[in-house]
């Protein structure tokens, strides 16, 4: 993770300061406060030694930049107060345009500039005394909370009175999210201004202005206040030795309240001020601590899980009880007033010192699906060798399916032992974990036994894992082929020599990585056999809730679980004389926004290929001789801003397309779903010519097809082109297999009546007929987003949606089976409920089932785990950072500062090493929001960022530029789903 640290020591270095400039920097010497520069036109970054021992330090010299103007977090400032200002006064310090760069950098009139000056104007007119409150008050806030003058953190601690609570204000910090290799950051500094004379042609030009920094604090600076004087619980107050006179005044105030019915514990509050009164501009300049930073810790004594809650534990909800299972290892140490507080230890490791953040990192515990058996080894079947489970119920392949169950069965016992020596209060909600995980565990073995009983499940079990297994090597070792003109045969045609995924299954040439199926994922499979392969069973009634961090697999699980459910039916109906026939529309796969419904449409698009293939080779495996009924197909059912709702509306926008009037292909696929060659525009001779390859106009209208005449979709005969539709008025025509769509179409089907085809029914003579079985299975993805305004209107189709989904009435009445797919499980019981309504016999409560379930903590459920180093320690995992930059005055100052830094600092990468960091990903709440940082990008952003490289004497060729028209994108309803 050395890029990360990297980048984020740039931005720490950008709001907070010192500077890490992309070079080394030129040490330079003063003489009398005046650096004689040889250089005019200086770039590139500066340092300085304030005695010849010290470490180097910060000097700031670009385009006359002062550390009050640059840096917007960690600042101590001066005692001051503008409760006697006058509002014209308070005006100007509440200004939301002070620190933000409405000029550009490289312009000398910077009248952001002029307001910090009518600012310190204003802080200098401040009155030098205040009245000071009782000696008892206990008072942690700054009077100008733009300009605090203090910070603090609270924390609760065992100190027996001939213990020391001690507060240490080090000079250089190492952070627990840099490398271990990287240089530690200075803290606690103050910046005072020298001169700078340029030196052109032998004469001296007029002194210019520049700050270089200096310690604050002394070498080994700490304040200690033992636990006799905490006893009086009397606020205890103690001088820091500053390292110049000119420089802050610190001190540190501690306040400690006892614990009741707790001898020697308390919530000690400790509070580090800049007690220094100033008169004029450069007095506050001079006396401001920069990259304020000190930490506690205790000596005969412990630091103890800050009190979080009052409330007792019965009355916490069942959600919140479980949480405190899960998490009862992680704890608050401390908590901060005016900065984060902060602390290393991994969870369930108490921590020594805590410490006060005012750019705050935590990293998230990854979470793996690669799990261990008890000797060690990862848990893990393969599809090929699943594709061929033998009929006789004996083998190494099915002894991996009964270990995997095993497993499993061994790990819940574990935990029914570990429980016993948990605390009471956690009895009652452990046992309700375990009941759920042998729950699941129940089902899983159910769906093992079907599976040795029913040969038609089998079939379809065998047949699904052949399918993902192409599946996966059609999107995952297959490399996307790009077309080009043919001259001589004056068509379009792949670049390169391409294969298939058949042909590479053949040669059992996938790799080791492709075709492994992760326990959570095969164990999720084998739980919804009996409710997919059943429908009399309970399973089918119970709601199935994916919860796993993103990369995990889930959408691999369920699509599993579709195309277990597709074969299966075809299979049943290969036996069947009468009835609804089984080859209609057999899942609806919905998804909130139209952006990630075309994103899961290409790997949907490879499955179903795939499953297209076998079917039309019935040599190809012996169960799908077997199987009967029509092509399998795939339709994407979105708005017309995302796919033509008609024939008519599909040519013009093809047409539109094919002149170059729009960039995205309105028909959404951009390569074959099989051998991955290009789908699109090819440009034809002529730059202004272009020709449209892998769309065909038919009287049935447009049609998908590969390019490359060899693949499978790509024959002469359009009964063998992509199984695809786009375009409402074809899937009208033939009902898919598998029908992609959002919420809001659904409402549609009061005005669209031939949509019916979805749920099997066609007009006949003017009556609904039911021609086919309807959907069997509903899979929800992104569950979470359906919430608010939007759940109360899903709520009111959902009921419509699942009539028209259930078959039969009274004792034989069949409902679909519901899977869905969350990213926080927070409220789902409710959520479900209200949406679906379906509730269970025992509980009355909604009828839903999180799988994985959870067990006894949070970074272990079996199925998924904490990642792990060899060594034991945590793996890396996502780390947010917290930036409250309050000396900028602006939000908006905060973006252009921090965006640019993230934008400047990857251009300096390896070049194989910038991918996860070169794109800036911003999520806003409102389009008030968005329109201004939009704004911000087309203008601020990047004067900001050719400021840095400017600064950090970047080559003209090695400048990453921002463009208007292709600098920004916004992937929002505004926006066309196509482009």
């Amino acid at each position: 993770m050395k890029e990360r640290s990297e980048l984020i020591a740039y931005l720490r270095g950008e709001i907070v300061g010192p500077s890490v400039s992309m070079c080394e920097p030129e040490v330079i010497e003063f003489k009398e406060g005046i650096f004689r520069d040889e250089k005019p036109l200086r770039r590139g970054a500066l340092a300085w030694r304030p005695t010849p021992e010290a470490d180097l330090e910060e000097v700031l010299f670009f385009d006359r930049e002062s550390p009050h103007r640059k840096y917007g977090a960690g600042l101590l400032h001066p005692r001051s107060s503008d409760e006697f200002l006058t509002p014209d006064q308070q005006a100007v310090l509440a200004a939301d345009n002070v620190g933000v760069d409405s000029a550009s950098p490289d312009s000398d009139d910077d009248e952001t500039a002029e307001d910090e000056e009518e600012k310190a104007d204003v802080i200098a007119d401040l009155p030098s005394s205040r009245a000071e409150g009782s000696e008892h008050d206990f008072d942690v806030t700054s009077p100008d909370m733009r300009r605090p003058s203090s910070m603090a953190i609270s924390v609760c601690l065992h100190l027996p009175s001939d213990g020391s609570l001690v507060v240490r204000l080090p000079r250089f910090r190492r952070f627990q999210w840099q490398q271990s290799s990287d240089r530690p950051f200075a803290v606690n500094g103050r910046y005072e201004q020298a001169g700078r004379i340029v030196m052109l042609d032998g004469f001296a030009r007029p002194a210019v202005p520049l700050w270089r920094r200096t310690p604050a604090v002394g070498p080994e600076t700490e304040v200690r206040f033992s636990g006799q004087l905490l006893r009086t619980l009397s606020p205890q107050k103690e001088s820091v030795a500053g390292a110049s006179s000119a420089g802050p005044r610190l001190r540190v105030d501690v306040f400690a309240r006892e614990l009741p019915r707790q001898p020697d514990h308390y919530i000690v509050t400790v509070v580090l001020r800049n007690e220094k009164a100033t008169k004029t501009r450069k007095e506050s300049e001079d006396a401001t601590l920069f990259q304020t930073y000190f930490e506690v810790l205790v000596e005969g004594g412990s630091i103890l899980p800050y009190p979080e809650s009052h409330r007792p534990f019965d009355h916490l909800d069942a959600e919140e009880q479980s949480l405190a299972l899960l998490y009862r290892d992680s704890a608050t140490w401390a908590i901060g007033h005016g900065c984060a507080a902060g602390w290393d230890e991994a969870p369930g490791v108490d921590p020594t010192v805590v410490y006060a953040d005012v750019f705050p990192a935590f990293e998230t515990p990854s979470m793996t699906p690669d799990v261990t058996d008890r000797s060690g080894d990862v848990i893990a079947l393969r599809m090929r060798d699943l594709s061929t489970l033998p009929d006789d119920g004996t083998g190494v392949i099915w002894d991996a399916l009964e270990s995997l169950v095993s497993e499993y069965d061994t790990w819940v016992q574990a935990r029914r032992s570990e429980a016993e020596s948990l605390a009471d209060r956690f009895t009652e909600v452990a046992d309700r974990h375990l009941a759920q995980c042998e729950e699941s565990l129940s089902r899983i073995r159910g769906g093992l036994q079907l599976l040795r009983t029913d040969a038609d499940v089998r079939a379809a079990f065998r047949l699904a894992n052949l399918s993902m297994l192409l599946q996966q090597i059609a999107t995952k070792h297959l490399r996307k082929r790009s077309i080009d003109w043919d001259r001589n045969r004056q068509c379009a045609g792949p670049s390169t020599i391409g294969d298939s995924p058949w042909n590479v299954f053949a040669r059992s040439n996938e790799g080791s990585a492709i075709g492994r199926w992760r326990a959570f994922q095969l164990a999720f499979l084998l739980l919804q056999l009996e409710g997919i392969a059943r429908p009399d069973s309970p399973d089918r009634e119970i709601i199935d809730l994916i919860w796993f961090p993103t990369g995990g697999g889930k959408t691999e699980a369920y699509l599993a679980v579709m195309a277990f459910l597709m074969w299966h039916q075809r299979l049943l109906m290969g036996r069947e004389t009468d009835g609804p026939l089984r080859d209609g529309t057999n899942v609806l796969m919905r998804y909130t926004l139209r952006m990630l419904t075309t994103q899961q449409f290409q790997r949907a698009a490879s499955l179903i290929c795939a499953m297209e293939y076998l079917r039309r080779h019935p040599t190809s495996h012996a169960d799908v001789s077997r199987c009967t009924g029509q092509r399998f197909s795939l339709g994407l059912w979105i708005g017309g801003d995302g796919t033509p709702n008609n024939n008519a509306r599909a040519k013009q926008a093809l047409a539109d397309y094919k002149s170059d009037k729009v960039r995205g292909n309105p028909l959404v696929l951009t390569e074959c779903p099989w051998c991955r060659t290009e789908i699109g525009r090819c440009r034809k001779g002529r730059a202004s010519q272009w020709q449209l390859a892998g769309i065909a106009e038919t009287s049935e209208g447009p049609r998908l097809y590969c390019v490359d005449g060899s693949c499978e979709f790509g024959r002469e005969k359009p009964s063998t082109w992509l199984p695809v539709e786009v375009i409402d008025e074809r899937i009208y025509a033939s009902a898919p297999s598998l029908v992609i769509g959002t919420a809001d179409k659904f409402a549609m089907l009061a005005y669209r009546p031939e949509a019916g085809v979805i749920f099997g029914r066609r007009f006949e003579h003017g009556e609904a007929v039911q021609v086919h079985q309807p959907p069997s299975l509903v899979v929800q993805d992104e569950l979470h987003l359906i919430a608010g305004p939007l759940g109360t209107l899903y709520g009111l189709y959902e009921s419509v949606i699942e009539r028209l989904c259930t078959s039969g009435e009274g004792a034989s009445r069949i409902v679909p089976k519901i899977i869905s797919s969350t990213a926080t499980i927070r409220g789902a019981e409710d959520q479900t409920l209200a949406l679906y309504a379906r509730i269970a016999p025992k509980t009355g409560k909604s009828n839903v089932r999180l799988f994985p379930s959870p067990g006894l903590q949070m970074g272990d459920s079996f199925f998924g785990v904490y990642a792990r180093l060899p060594g034991g320690a945590l793996d890396s995992g996502r780390l947010y950072l917290g930036i409250h930059a309050s000396n900028y005055g602006s939000i908006l100052t905060a973006q252009v500062r921090l965006y640019s830094a993230a934008l400047c600092r990857p251009a300096a990468f390896a070049p194989e090493a910038r991918d996860p960091w070169w794109t800036l990903l911003a999520f806003y709440n409102s389009i008030r929001e968005l329109g201004g940082a939009k704004t911000l990008l087309d203008s601020d952003i990047r004067a900001r960022l050719k400021f840095l490289q400017n600064r950090e004497s970047v080559p003209d060729a090695a400048r990453r530029k921002l463009v208007v028209t292709g600098g920004a994108h916004e992937p929002t309803r505004r926006a066309r789903s196509s482009t």
